[in-house]
């Protein structure tokens, strides 16, 4: 979240910089709960408003949609740094957990408050971490032939 690049692409940056923060095997431990699932000791968690694609090699970091109504779940278990990467960039499950849910995702710690990134700037919160999504709470206008947009399949609501 301190890396320049992090804002304009959040999972790219991640996985160039996760390897070698999770070497170090430092950090709080976590438990993420969302509706039935469980996630015990993730080494990191990425949720986003909707799920960013990580299985395309020509676009990982983007989001076919904003209005999904779902949360994006990303919590990786890092067995080595390197397997971590390889495993971000190919989008092998084991040691991953990807999902999009509609319900709550909470994060919890060991620790007070854990370091987080929040609409691309560093922060630190307090545990337990509740992210929930309000679908449809803003509307947001964008052209349709932007730099960078694909075909999302059906015209804009």
């Amino acid at each position: 979240m301190q890396d320049p690049a992090y804002r304009d692409n959040k999972l790219g940056t991640a996985v160039h910089i996760l390897p070698e923060c999770l070497a170090r095997h430092e950090g709080p431990e976590l438990v993420v709960r969302t509706g039935l699932l469980t996630v015990a000791g993730p080494d990191a968690v990425l949720v986003s408003n909707n799920p960013y694609q990580v299985d395309d090699p020509a676009g990982p970091g983007r989001r076919a949609h904003l209005d999904s109504g779902l949360l994006g779940v990303l919590a990786v278990r890092a067995e080595t740094p390197a397997e971590t990467a390889t495993r971000l960039r190919s989008g092998q499950p084991h040691g991953l957990t990807r999902l999009a849910t509609p319900d709550d995702v909470v994060v919890y710690a060991d620790v007070p408050a854990l370091p987080a990134g929040l609409d691309g700037e560093a922060v630190s919160l307090p545990t337990p971490v509740r992210c929930r999504i309000s679908p449809r709470a803003l509307r947001v206008w964008v052209p349709r032939h932007r730099p960078g947009a694909r075909s999302a399949g059906r015209p804009p609501g």
